[in-house]
């Protein structure tokens, strides 16, 4: 007991789950400031008790124990959103979503007591915590490993969120956009366009293109005038929004020989479909010296590159967004 506070000693080298978690929520009390060499400055803000020791940390963050790197039995800690939770008499399953994927931590009554259990019960959809546990390898989980939970750390609770597990429509959805990006297939669908976009960028980089950024505000048309956005630029001045980057890469093409921009495009056509031209991006590789044979060899490598880097690096977000991937591997036979 030191200024009225009991201080939980552990044995880094072998840490008692319990004793470990009840240290752990101490701290999460304290102020500190880690200097160097892991020297930690401690001051309880309820009495003024000041500690300072050499520390170095006993759990891995963050972590995600899906990861090749994960090993059975790893102290870790997660950071992140309650997806889901169901219960089983002393037993909570809570899904975790921390941005690199979802993990099951399975709290039991008896590893973190009973005030922290009660405090699990009621827990809402996208409450954002820390889970503290051990990590477990299952065969029947997702991605091969559970966490045995032995704290949590509730940093803002959610309450009625509004985007439950049942169907909702897309109008419901888009005025909830902020939210719906929490979803397994938005995310899906941004994984995809990460790994497109860098496909992209790789196979130019690759070729010996150059990447050369054309502005976004334009004086004059690219393409028709009649599908030109107009932006008041300053008082007297009229800009357009960007169709195209070509002219500027034509020009950069006769001092670097192969360059491509890669950027926001816009195109004022009125339109009710899902998909459409009013905002978009576009890739634009200019060649000098150059003939149609050469572009169209460019352009089916760039098909291919795409395609295969995502079959290969995405596979699982596909299977999420239920794309054919047959369909899409006969472009490589080609």
């Amino acid at each position: 007991m030191t200024g009225g506070l009991t201080i939980t000693t552990v044995n880094l080298s072998a840490p008692d789950p319990l004793a470990l978690a009840t240290f752990y929520e101490q701290l999460l009390d304290w102020q500190i400031t880690v200097a160097e060499d892991h020297w930690v400055l401690m001051r309880d803000p309820r009495g003024g008790v000041g500690l300072a020791f050499q520390w170095e940390e006993h759990y891995t963050r963050p972590v995600w124990p899906a990861r090749p790197d994960a090993q059975d039995g790893q102290l870790v800690r997660i950071d992140g959103w309650l997806q889901n939770r169901r219960s089983s008499g002393k037993i909570h399953f809570l899904q975790v979503r921390d941005g690199s994927g979802v993990i099951q931590a399975v709290m039991s009554k008896a590893a973190v007591g009973e005030e922290m259990f009660r405090q699990a019960d009621h827990l809402g959809q996208e409450t954002a915590l820390s889970v503290v546990g051990t990590v477990r390898a299952d065969a029947r989980a997702p991605g091969g490993y559970e966490i045995d939970a032995i704290s949590i750390d509730v940093h803002s609770p959610s309450v009625d969120y509004p985007i439950t597990p049942k169907e909702h429509g897309v109008d419901y959805l888009l005025d909830r956009r902020h939210l719906w990006i929490r979803s397994p297939r938005q995310q899906a669908i941004l994984r995809v366009r990460h790994e497109v976009i860098n496909a992209i960028r790789d196979y130019f980089n690759s070729r010996d293109f150059v990447l050369c950024d054309t502005p976004i505000f334009t004086p004059a048309a690219c393409e028709r005038t009649t599908t030109l956005f107009p932006v008041q630029y300053f008082e007297d001045t009229t800009a357009y929004l960007t169709q195209s980057g070509q002219l500027y890469n034509e020009a950069n093409a006769m001092a670097l020989g192969r360059v491509y921009c890669f950027g926001p495009t816009f195109r004022a056509e009125k339109s009710k479909t899902r998909r459409h031209l009013t905002e978009f991006w576009m890739v634009e590789p200019e060649m000098a010296y150059a003939d149609l044979n050469d572009v169209i060899v460019l352009a089916e490598g760039l098909v291919a590159e795409v395609v295969g880097r995502v079959l290969d690096k995405r596979r699982q977000e596909l299977k999420v967004l239920e794309r054919d991937t047959t369909k899409l591997g006969s472009v490589l036979l080609r």
